[in-house]
């Protein structure tokens, strides 16, 4: 199979961090062989959109940083990256790529490196067209002081160029309610179907993306505002055991076990 010299689109930063992880020379570390070209036009859109992205992120809680594909380095991080590392976000991009390494443990590296092998089997040069909409999440443990904790790393096309080309990609670091680690999906936005990387197996399986009731987006959406089953059910003008048996429904239909994982799963699955 062939790939476009930037077919590592939305898995740009998990070739970046295996690379990283076990080449030591980071002289080495090439993401794009092939550079692509960058226009004029490219360079302003990127300005503009960069800068909205600051913007953005200096309300928002959850962490932000760009990579630059065609240069093969960090070119933003977002102010709150230094509360969570304890360091500058000058320092995290001048770091580059070491950032990864520093902060990742190596068990975790192996599985980044096991799914940047596995992501070669399902991608195609169709998907590639598509590749705006692509996005990928993955629970990873990160050295944060001296406690390893896990948090969610999504990554998501941030910039392509005029001719098609990837060029930057947005990844954000959040916590999640998940315990272990090692759970990678790839999603396409606006599509029914979504793949789940099985470590087990060693296989990606194809899901179908489940649709919530009118009334089932109203709890999760009423719950992560902080209502009470009481109050939702006086909102939606239900019995509260109603809304109590509506929420196992949900629990079941989601696969999860609690309110907030089913606020998650539905943000993610653009299901709200």
């Amino acid at each position: 199979m062939v790939f476009s010299p930037n077919w590592v689109g939305i898995y740009g930063e998990i070739e970046l961090i295996l690379r990283c992880g076990f080449e030591k020379k980071m002289d080495n570390f090439v993401i794009n062989k092939d550079r692509i070209e960058i226009s004029g036009r490219d360079i302003e859109v990127s300005k503009y959109r960069l800068k909205s992205l600051r913007d953005y992120c200096d309300a928002a809680d959850v962490c932000h940083y760009v990579i630059d594909l065609n240069e093969n380095k960090i070119i933003f991080a977002s102010e709150n990256l230094q509360y969570l590392f304890g360091q500058k976000t000058e320092g995290i991009e001048n770091m580059g790529y070491e950032f990864y390494t520093k902060y990742i443990p190596e068990e975790d590296l192996r599985k980044i490196e096991e799914l940047r092998r596995e992501t070669q089997q399902i991608m195609s040069a169709s998907l590639y067209s598509v590749i705006d909409r692509y996005s990928m999440t993955f629970n990873f443990h990160l050295r944060i002081g001296e406690k390893v904790k896990i948090f969610q790393h999504r990554s998501q096309t941030f910039m392509c160029t005029e001719n098609g080309f990837l060029w930057m990609v947005l990844c954000s670091i959040h916590p999640t309610y998940r315990k272990e680690t090692g759970e990678a999906i790839l999603r396409i936005k606006g599509e029914k179907v979504y793949y789940q990387y099985d470590f087990s197996s060693h296989k990606w399986m194809k899901k179908t993306i489940v649709e919530l009731t009118e009334r089932e987006k109203a709890i999760v959406a009423l719950s992560a505002q902080g209502y009470t089953e009481e109050e939702i059910a006086a909102k939606l003008f239900k019995s509260h055991n109603s809304i109590k048996t509506s929420k196992r429904i949900l629990f079941r239909k989601l696969g999860v076990n609690s309110i907030a994982e089913a606020l998650m799963y539905s943000l993610n699955n653009h299901l709200l």
